[in-house]
């Protein structure tokens, strides 16, 4: 063997060895990437779940039994200071996703603790509902609707810290599709101003 043969063999094997290394590397920084972001699905997806809890108090406290209502109060107020622990447990964590995620989650919570809290403030304030036609209570739904944008928004942001490229052509797809009606309002207001 000549030493251009040996040098041409040693560069070859250098090159297998640090592109093997590369892929390795690459391989475990993804599956460390996505092992994240399932713990952070996770976290988040509790996070909503304990946002939602605390809206349905807005239901439990006027379901309450009204024969034993002493009992009822240490129920629901055990129940309601187990989803506040989960609701600030939340607050403290969700921030280390990302900003935009933990500043909606934020105000989702502020709101819904102010618009599920007047309806739990009301709940309490009249008494408990008694017969199976109350059990729709269609003046609480329409209160806790409220909440929806906020919900939309944490969601939103979300779906775009979780899978960001696929949000991304999302936006795209819904800007492609809004194109056509952007330059028919560019057209006629050209037309408006001649």
């Amino acid at each position: 063997m000549t030493d251009p043969d040996l040098a041409t063999l040693v560069v070859s094997a250098a090159i297998g060895l640090v592109s093997t290394l590369l892929v390795a590397v690459a391989g475990w920084l993804w599956n460390q990437r996505q092992k994240r972001l399932d713990a952070h699905a996770k976290l988040l997806a509790d996070a909503y779940a304990a946002v939602a809890a605390y809206k349905e108090f807005a239901f439990a406290v006027r379901r309450r039994d009204p024969a034993e209502p002493a009992q009822e109060r240490i129920r629901i107020s055990e129940a309601m200071r187990a989803v506040q622990q989960e609701l600030t447990f939340h607050l403290a964590w969700v921030p280390g996703t990302s900003r935009r995620v933990s500043e909606s989650y934020d105000a989702l919570v502020g709101e819904t603790r102010k618009v599920a809290g007047t309806a739990l403030r009301d709940g309490w304030n009249n008494p408990a509902i008694t017969t199976d036609a109350q059990m729709n209570m269609p003046v609480v739904a329409a209160a806790l609707a409220e909440l929806v944008p906020s919900e939309r928004e944490f969601l939103r942001e979300v779906q775009r810290y979780l899978q960001p490229v696929r949000s991304r052509f999302a936006r795209t797809e819904r800007n492609a599709a809004r194109l056509p009606r952007l330059k028919h309002r560019q057209a006629s207001r050209q037309q408006a101003r001649r």
